[in-house]
């Protein structure tokens, strides 16, 4: 950052700094104060393809990620003492995603855990489950499966397409991609939680 001059943008957000986050595949990224206490700092989730694209902003003007940026730099460190536990959750928890004896599907983990994907051929269990979930939300499947909601355990276009939605409305990384990643079972997780104890 050596040369670094901040130029100060009126009615832009002028953001200081950003990481990208392996859980949510998205990139966090913060403003710094411009007026004081009136104006607080506001933290922003933005997908690789926003915060990194290239856009003409006058004739001749190349930009990169926003408006708002001075300059971008991409930088790679390695963390010293960093427990990644700490920042992500370690274990599914939702109901939604366990199986008969109370444990994470087997499939749906491996998803959750960075080491499958859900596409056309996986298990129909496992997709029933993110097919159901998808459901409940409110998008569309068709008019497949033995209730003619979409639920048949086939990841088919209509799964894509709705997975597809749903990675634009949740802000996650991979939009163009139908598959079920790590990004859409942490986040369908995390919308389906367990039922709140009674007191």
């Amino acid at each position: 950052m050596t040369g670094y001059a901040y130029l100060a943008r009126p009615g832009h957000t002028n953001f200081d700094y950003g990481f990208w986050d392996e859980a949510s595949n998205s990139h966090w990224h913060a403003n710094h104060f411009e007026k004081g206490p009136a104006d607080p700092m506001k933290v922003y989730q933005s997908t690789r393809a926003k915060f990194s694209h290239v856009f003409e902003e006058s004739p001749g003007q190349i930009r990169f990620g926003y408006p708002d940026f001075d300059r971008e730099v991409f930088g790679v460190a390695k963390a010293v003492n960093y427990d990644p536990t700490r920042a992500t959750k370690p274990d599914l928890t939702s109901p939604r995603f366990m199986g008969p004896t109370g444990t994470p599907d087997k499939t749906i983990d491996r998803v959750f855990r960075g080491r499958a994907t859900l596409q056309l051929g996986s298990p129909a269990g496992a997709v029933r489950m993110v097919q159901q979930a998808l459901l409940d939300l409110g998008y569309d499947l068709g008019a497949f499966g033995p209730a003619k909601d979409g639920v048949d355990g086939k990841y088919g276009e209509k799964t894509s397409d709705a997975i597809k939605r749903f990675k634009v409305a949740e802000n996650l990384g991979a939009q163009s991609k139908g598959s079920t990643d790590r990004g859409v079972i942490y986040r369908l997780d995390d919308l389906f939680p367990p039922a709140a104890a009674s007191p």
